[in-house]
């Protein structure tokens, strides 16, 4: 140790610059420099509640602590921050080359990420609807959270809404920055097609750029649609051509050829209701406008509980159902995993029999408890345009307006040729009566001047 004629104290150096300098590392090994005042540097255990600068980690309740700025408590295991705290450059946490002004990730970052973004990039292993970026209620019990592709509700309740709240006058858009309406939702994938009406309550998991149909979709809807007003759609001339009257006599043999059938769903959890209405195929028979093809979907053509699910290797897992599945190598199949009611998208690998097969699962299914197998993926479910079938009918209905007018005349005509007929009638019998009165007056002319010629006689 060095005191210089100055005052400054060197260790480990013959030429302080300071007050104190220690050219070496600072050890502190025992209680030496304990002191029970608040704002000191010590070794030992203090009470939790006084301002520590602590050296070592041995205390039950050793912090350092930073006036306004960092605390940190050994014995939480956090940091806590306290005042106003200005950080020139990035923050990282998780990540030593952050991207944006906080930049928070969890696990070890794959594919591409922007070089600079502004505000705040968080990135992890997010589900699609737990384990993502939540924002919850001090209580904990409800929240929102933003997942892998999706914003979900959270919390502790069972039962939660998701609410889009807008301020004052605002709307709602979806697609748009622009909304029109209090919901907006603006269509931009131009090869997505679908029927008007669906006719089944199927499950719509993939989007493909495929042209089914004549009508560009921006509201899809696996239930019914509920209004308290009218559901208007745009029919105004100037948006149309090649217009043409249509032959509401072909219309009504048209419709005459339909079947209504009474019929239920297959997928009677779904929906358990009875319907009267068509069956596509057959309306497609007889009147093919009203008919589309859907974009791929889900159907039940299985619906029926797992009986086993035996795990092959990674993705591969054996199921078996107690009736004939009727499914085929490299079907895609939806299973729903229970607990959880998820819906998992799998692929048959091979068929061992009627009632078994193999599939593989990008999703993991070790944890499963109890599967149910919808159905099978297929590229050609029908839809049918209830609209254009109201139209027929409306024609067709004209139709029998203008058959019953011609009718109706031709009944008119009729019933006036009768009068005129019954009229002659009328007329032929006062003639009649004529005639007869007047053959008895012949008659009994005939009869005085007999009796004239007798009695000159």
């Amino acid at each position: 140790m060095l005191i210089l004629k100055n005052g400054n104290v060197g260790i480990g150096t013959t030429s302080p610059g300071r007050a104190l300098e220690i050219n070496n590392a600072l050890k502190l090994s025992n209680s030496g420099g304990v002191n029970g005042n608040d704002g000191v540097i010590g070794v030992a255990t203090f009470a939790q509640g006084l301002n520590i600068v602590g050296i070592r980690t041995d205390g039950t309740h050793r912090k350092i602590g930073l006036w306004g700025s960092i605390i940190q408590h050994e014995n939480i295991g956090g940091n806590a921050w306290k005042g106003t705290q200005e950080f020139d450059g990035k923050v990282g946490i998780g990540t030593s080359s952050p991207i944006a002004n906080l930049d928070i990730t969890q696990g070890k970052r794959t594919g591409s990420h922007p070089g600079v973004i502004n505000g705040l990039y968080v990135t992890g292993n997010f589900g699609d609807s737990n384990n993502g970026v939540e924002f919850r209620h001090s209580n904990g019990t409800q929240g929102i959270g933003f997942g892998y592709n999706s914003i979900y509700a959270t919390g502790t309740y069972g039962d939660q809404s998701l609410n889009l709240i807008p301020k004052g006058k605002g709307k709602v858009g979806v697609g748009t920055t622009s909304p029109q309406a209090l919901l907006h939702v603006a269509s931009k994938n131009t090869n997505y097609r679908v029927g008007k009406v669906r006719a089944l309550n199927m499950a719509y998991n993939d989007v493909v750029d495929r042209h089914y149909g004549s009508i560009n979709t921006s509201i899809l809807a696996d239930a019914s649609i509920v209004s308290k007003a009218a559901v208007f759609a745009v029919s105004d001339l100037r948006i149309k051509k090649d217009i043409s009257p249509t032959s509401s006599s072909e219309d009504l043999v048209s419709l005459r050829a339909i079947e209504v059938v009474d019929y239920k769903m297959i997928d009677s959890l779904a929906d358990s209701r009875s319907y009267k209405k068509v069956i596509a195929q057959q309306l497609q028979s007889v009147y093919p406008l009203a008919v589309e093809k859907a974009p791929t979907a889900f159907i039940p053509n299985v619906f029926q509980p797992s009986t086993s699910i035996v795990r092959i290797q990674d993705d591969e897992y054996r199921l078996s159902v107690a009736e004939p599945h009727q499914l085929v190598v490299n079907d895609r199949v939806d299973v729903k995993c229970y607990p959880g009611n998820t819906s998992v998208v799998t692929t048959v690998s091979k068929i061992i029999s009627p009632t078994d097969f193999v599939v593989t699962s990008e999703t993991s299914l070790d944890d499963v408890e109890f599967i149910f197998v919808y159905g099978k993926q297929v590229h050609d479910l029908l839809s049918v345009d209830y609209g254009a079938v109201s139209m027929l009918n409306v024609s067709a209905t004209q139709e029998l307006a203008k058959q019953t007018e011609a009718l109706q005349a031709e009944n008119k005509a009729l019933k006036a040729r009768v009068a005129d007929l019954e009229r002659q009638v009328d007329s032929l019998e006062e003639l009649k009566a004529s005639v007869a009165q007047l053959q008895s007056m012949i008659q009994d002319q005939k009869t005085d001047d007999s009796s004239t010629m007798l009695e000159n006689e």
